[in-house]
């Protein structure tokens, strides 16, 4: 084989080679530059589900403060109530009679139920909160989790460019054997 057509194998077989290490160089500044962004946006992710908790607790703060002032409120009412209808049943003379305290039964009745609606809504609330409290702790986790997903495939691209290149280069050296070999 003439010297030339040396020279074009050998040639061929270091710009083979010369493009599979582009390959992998790539491949590797795209990883280099993609896991910081993604690790940069997991935490930006966490930070945003962490203002998201911060708020439901304001919230749930808030809750308990409106229904403590509702309980209040309805034991003043009760106590209103109450005095209103003794003052009635005392200017009618009827103080100490049985209308009087059926009245009575019947505003510590109606006390006890919106005192009972009262504690069943703020039960409620509570469970509530504690579901968001719950799923904003699942999607920190999931944000970490998804970071490391993306940060493996982007290994797996630089593994997969670095055996592509290597492969490339035997098959460049393996046409150049035949070529040698035929000379």
């Amino acid at each position: 084989m003439d010297p030339f057509t040396l020279a074009i194998g050998a040639l061929s077989i270091g710009i083979q080679a010369y493009g599979a290490q582009k390959q992998v160089s790539a491949t590797k500044d795209y990883a280099n530059t993609v896991n910081p962004l993604y690790a940069a946006k997991s935490q930006q992710d966490i930070r945003i589900a962490g203002n998201e908790q911060k708020i439901s607790q304001q919230n749930q703060n808030w809750m308990e403060l409106q229904s403590h002032r509702q309980s209040l409120q309805n034991l003043r009412k009760a106590q209103q109530a109450s005095s209103e209808a003794k003052a009635t049943a005392a200017s009618q003379g009827a103080l100490f009679g049985s209308g009087a305290k059926g009245g009575q039964a019947q505003i510590k009745a109606e006390e006890a139920t919106n005192q009972a609606a009262l504690s069943q809504g703020l039960q409620v609330g509570r469970n509530i909160f504690g579901y968001n409290t719950d799923i904003t702790g699942a999607r920190i986790a999931q944000y970490g989790i998804e970071t490391n997903i993306n940060q493996a495939e982007s290994n797996y691209k630089v593994s997969q460019a670095e055996a592509s290149g290597f492969s490339n280069i035997g098959k460049s050296l393996g046409s150049a054997l035949s070529l040698f070999k035929s000379a």
